[in-house]
């Protein structure tokens, strides 16, 4: 049986009560008011398939009404949530070996919005866009990312490339950080840098 559960326009933290619930197979009155990914948190926020008991996600609707999760074990195809192994991804992973990840994909790929949550508290590692989302359009040229409570050194790698060339400088003037992001292989940066841009290139 369905359960459900109230939400108010915005930001909600939301979970199951009983059984896990697949996020494919949830709903909503009125229907198309869930605007984000269901997002789980385990040092740093991650897109969930499966809302599990006693866990909270954040989710972001457009006003108020209520969220309905079927419990029932249906397979729905997660074609959406695998998407993501494709797509070009930038992986950075602090002293702690906490990691964040972004993705660049094309137009015609991207569905929804990729908004993230509110800033995790101070201490965690948060990696996102300028634009609060962890996915952004590919060939639009330029992208900025933003750094929050990471442990220095830390190491960015881009996987994925598929003949585009990234370049990531420091959110200045480039004088601090310049180089290539190429296939897999990890850039140090060792100073406390919250703002990095990524030019892309093909």
């Amino acid at each position: 049986t369905p359960k459900h559960i109230p939400v108010a326009g915005g930001w909600n933290m939301v979970g199951p009560f009983e059984l896990n619930a697949r996020v494919a197979g949830i709903t909503s009155t009125p229907p198309g008011i869930i605007q984000t990914p269901f997002y789980g948190y385990n040092s740093g926020y991650s897109v969930a398939d499966t809302l599990k008991i006693g866990k909270g996600y954040w989710v972001k609707v457009s006003q108020n009404g209520t969220l309905h999760l079927s419990t029932t074990l249906a397979k729905i195809a997660e074609a959406a949530h695998q998407a993501f192994d494709d797509w070009l991804k930038v992986e950075l992973e602090d002293n702690t070996g906490a990691k964040g990840f972004l993705f660049l994909a094309r137009r015609d790929q991207m569905k929804g919005s990729y908004e993230l949550p509110p800033i995790a508290p101070s201490g965690v590692l948060d990696l996102r866009f300028s634009n609060n989302a962890f996915v952004e359009q590919l060939g639009t040229g330029r992208h900025e990312l933003q750094l929050n409570s990471a442990l220095y050194p830390v190491q960015l790698r881009a996987f994925n490339l598929n003949g585009w060339v990234l370049n990531v400088r420091d959110g200045v003037n480039g004088r601090l950080l310049n180089e290539l992001l190429d296939e897999g292989r990890s850039i140090t940066i060792s100073q406390n840098l919250s703002r990095l841009i990524l030019y892309e290139s093909n």
